[in-house]
C-alpha cells in the first residue's frame, strides 16, 4: 500500500478515476515494485549516490 500511495503522490498526469486507477496500481504493484526498489539501489551504488554522499570510495586504478 506505501509503495502505490508514493507512486499516486509522485505522478504528474490527472487521475481521472481513482478507483480504476487505485485497482489497476495494487494488481500491478508486486511486478513494478521490485524493478522500481532494483533501479533505486543500482542508481544508489552505481550512479555516485554513495560516492557522493561519502559512504564508499572509489577504488584507484592499480589498487588491485
Amino acid at each position: 500500500m506505501e509503495y502505490v500511495i508514493g507512486c499516486m503522490k509522485e505522478t504528474t498526469t490527472k487521475i481521472t478515476n481513482i478507483r480504476a486507477y487505485m485497482v489497476t496500481a495494487l494488481y500491478n504493484a508486486p511486478n513494478t515494485m521490485n524493478h522500481y526498489y532494483q533501479q533505486l539501489v543500482q542508481h544508489d551504488m552505481y550512479g555516485g549516490g554513495w560516492e557522493e554522499k561519502g559512504m564508499f570510495e572509489r577504488k584507484a586504478e592499480g589498487d588491485g
